[in-house]
């Protein structure tokens, strides 16, 4: 781990720095910085006296992040001196030679010095932090453990090097191979070892093979699962992550304005508007900060400036692990959440024929919080974006959106041995709003339909084994209108009813790779762990059941599961989505004429209107509803019987 040098006054002549680059666990680059600095004499002053300047103070570097060596965390009971290491840098991403100085949330179980040397006293687990200048690394869960009988404990002064793995090979994945050169050993095949590297790094295994090199013996070993090298080793903490303290990326900070506004909630400008090239054929494009894909061939696609307020919600980050599994059987792996997201789409502009297309714009970096466990890196990632589709015709258009979502995220298992495994995984969507504007040139509401607008917010916990990132967890909500706004003449010429759903979703993948972060910690694989699809009732458009003539009577009975909305789709209150019921006659030409309209009272499920007793030749009768949510233009037209 990087330190400073104390200031003797006198000015270095020359630092030599060596660096070690390596994708962090927290899956950013992190760069562990070895420092062997000289301060040399400076030469004489020249012979004829002058008064000498006082030397000019080196400004103090300004910390913008403290990254803590998640593989160091774990540790061996009953050793100490045991160094935890972390990284300071600056807010360009470079290292920064500063004293880090380290505490642990429980020194009976892991005692740490402010300089990082830690004490593991007895089998259990504890928070690490690193700070420098107030400012605060993510917390570490570090732990410590009593090895099996048979694992060799190498003295880590022996290690000379951090692990080397081949190329396309999962770092520190159970069933790896890396070589490490040590000193002063004689490796026998076979044998288990523990140890850790000059950074920190696990240095454990099965040993393969050896061989004599200049510096010393490199050897060959195998990962194992940490049961085969623990006999005891317990986890048990509940990290909380503010949501003031979510991390953005140096793509994220280039891309955006971002503004704190307080209470652990940012808003984010897009620097520079994006604009899509013409004559496209599959279109995908990156514009500004977000990709876009979807179906538009022949376009001019001009995005807006969508602005973005996100809150994490506190991620909270619980973990609970007993050795010997075969003993206490308790495993628990919990995320939780409460993140929202207001989307203020902007003006963008199409100028294309529209016809059953779509396009779908995410941001491209995610907005990140961070965890810290022994040996891995986790982080929580939300990631906002929008989609529009469907038919507007051709000629130019202006679609806009507004919306926002708050959700419950909870997903994870807790298994032991008197109830096995239980599924903590549930997805509340709190208040979901939005609304979708359309405009253009030309008669739109005759020219669109199957319109789809939504924003969603995607949350993803994944895990980062040194190189590897796996999707641990996944989450999206948002909300969702898909509309089909077909002409009355068409619905009544063509058979196409029209309607729209206007709803909340939550789509949550609580276990896509939990299987395999459980697999690596302990070696046992976890089936049968169910997916969670949730939508949410909303606005949906009135449907009529059947409509039939008897006489000079027609009856409609309407569908009673669509003619109410319901309260978790806002600004739409609750109450009866059922404004008039309509009979329209067709004539032998095609033309519709509207015949009579009733109100029905509200909550009515059965709705009569007069109908003529003559009819021209040729005509027919058809019903259809205007609602009172989106009354723009009836919907659900049938024909009478």
């Amino acid at each position: 781990m990087s330190r400073a040098l104390p200031h003797t006054g006198q000015t270095p002549a020359a630092r030599s720095l060596g660096e070690i680059t390596m994708k962090a666990l927290l899956t950013r680059p992190l760069t562990l910085t070895l420092l062997t600095a000289a301060l040399l004499t400076g030469c004489a002053g020249p012979t004829t006296p002058s008064p000498t300047p006082d030397p000019t103070p080196t400004p103090t570097p300004k910390v913008a992040r403290v990254e803590l060596n998640s593989a160091s965390l774990l540790l061996e009971q009953g050793r100490e001196g045991q160094m935890i290491q972390a990284t300071a840098y600056d807010d360009q991403g470079r290292v920064l030679n500063v004293p880090i100085t380290f505490e642990s949330s429980n020194p009976a179980v892991i005692e740490v010095t402010a300089s990082g040397a830690a004490t593991a006293r007895t089998v259990g687990s504890a928070q690490v932090t690193a700070s420098v200048q107030g400012v605060h690394s993510a917390p570490g869960i570090a732990a410590s453990g009593v090895l099996q009988s048979g694992v060799v404990s190498i003295p880590a002064s022996k290690v000379l090097r951090a692990p080397t793995f081949a190329e396309g090979v999962t770092p520190f994945s159970v069933g790896s191979t890396y070589t490490v050169v040590l000193k002063d050993v004689a490796p026998t095949a076979g044998k288990l070892w523990f140890s850790r590297a000059p950074d920190g790094s696990p240095v454990q295994g099965r040993v393969l093979s050896s061989r004599a090199v200049p510096e010393g013996t490199e050897v060959t070993l195998e990962i194992v699962p940490l049961p085969t090298l623990f006999q005891q080793l317990q986890v048990d903490e509940t990290v909380r992550v503010p949501s003031q303290d979510i991390e953005f990326t140096a793509q994220t900070r280039a891309a955006f304005d971002i503004r704190p506004l307080g209470d652990g909630q940012f808003e984010f400008r897009p620097r520079a508007q994006g604009v899509a090239p013409s004559g496209l054929q599959a279109l995908a494009f990156n514009a500004g900060p977000f990709r876009c894909s979807g179906s538009l061939p022949e376009a001019s696609v001009t995005l807006g400036r969508p602005t973005f307020t996100l809150n994490a919600g506190n991620p909270t980050f619980s973990l609970r692990l007993d050795l010997p599994l075969l003993g206490t059987k308790r495993l628990r792996v919990l995320y939780s959440a409460n993140p929202s997201l207001r989307v203020t789409s902007g003006t963008h502009t199409l100028n294309a024929n529209f016809n059953d297309k779509s396009l779908t714009c995410t941001m491209r970096e995610a907005v990140e919080a961070h965890f810290e466990t022994f040996g891995l890196g986790l982080v929580a990632k939300m990631r906002p974006g929008l989609h529009l589709g469907g038919s507007y015709g051709s000629g130019r258009r202006t679609l806009s959106a507004v919306g926002s979502a708050r959700a419950t995220v909870h997903m994870g298992f807790d298994c032991n041995s008197d109830s096995g495994c239980n599924n903590l995984s549930r997805a509340d969507l709190g208040t979901v709003q939005g609304t979708v504007t359309l405009g253009g040139s030309g008669d739109l509401l005759r020219a669109a339909h199957n319109l789809e607008a939504g924003v969603f917010l995607d949350t993803t916990l994944a895990v980062g084994l040194v190189v590897t990132e796996l999707d641990v967890l996944r989450f999206r909500s948002g909300y969702r209108a898909a509309l089909d706004l077909a002409s009355l003449d068409t619905q009544v010429n063509s058979g196409n009813g029209a309607g729209y759903r206007i709803g909340t979703f939550n789509d949550v993948d609580a276990f896509a790779a939990v299987r395999d972060i459980v697999n690596t910690l302990i070696g046992v694989n976890v089936s049968g762990l169910p997916e969670i699809h949730i939508e949410g009732p909303g606005v949906r458009s009135p449907v009529i059941s059947s409509a039939t003539r008897a006489g000079t009577t027609v009856t409609v009975q309407l569908d009673p599961a669509r003619v109410n909305f319901f309260s978790v789709t806002s600004p739409f209150s609750l109450g009866y989505n059922v404004k008039a019921v309509q009979l329209l006659r067709r004539s032998a030409t095609g033309s519709v004429t509207v015949l009579d309209s009733v109100t029905p009272t509200s909550g009515a499920t059965t709705v009569t209107l007069p109908a003529p007793l003559l009819m021209p030749a040729g005509s027919e009768l058809f019903v259809t509803v205007v609602p009172k949510v989106l009354d723009l233009m009836p919907v659900g037209t049938i024909r009478v019987n």
